[in-house]
Formats: structure tokens, sequence, C-alpha cells
């Protein structure tokens, strides 16, 4: 039986956009945490993952065109289990 896991840190760094028409949008870094944790057996595998483990909001981008300032957000925390079966 093969055991495995894997841990990966993604960091952003976003910078505000700056254009003629519009207010600068400053917007800060951010960091995320994923993890998936395995076995595997023969043909078969089974995977317990986690994405924004921290449940981190971050802005990802920020529309100032419009009269309302609009924010688009990050996913939030995400698990799962993933199913494997190799042919």
């Amino acid at each position: 039986m093969n055991q495995y896991s894997r841990l990966s840190c993604a960091i952003t760094a976003v910078l505000g956009a700056h254009t003629a028409s519009a207010a600068r949008q400053d917007q800060h870094g951010y960091t995320t945490y994923d993890a998936a944790v395995g076995v595997k057996k023969g043909a078969w595998g089974v995977d317990l993952v986690g994405e924004n483990l921290t449940d981190t909001r971050a802005q990802l981008y920020v529309n100032g065109f419009d009269f309302v300032r609009l924010v688009t957000v990050n996913r939030p925390r995400t698990l799962g289990l993933r199913l494997a079966y190799k042919f």
C-alpha cells in the first residue's frame, strides 16, 4: 500500500489597478493553503483534499468603473473526497 501526502502554499501579491477614468483600487496580498492526503492499493486510490484551509477571503478583482464598488473574492474553504481508478 502506497501512502502519500501533499501540502502546497500559494502566495499572491495583487497590485491595484490605476487608470485615468477610475480611482485607484488597492488590493492586499493573500496566502492560501491547500493539502491532499491519500492511499492507493492496486488500481484504486482515495484522497482527502482541502483547498483554502484557513478560509482566507481575498479580493481577486475590484471593479471601480461602476457607481457601486464590485469585488470578486476567491472560493471559500473546500473539502472533498477524490476516488480514482487507474486503467
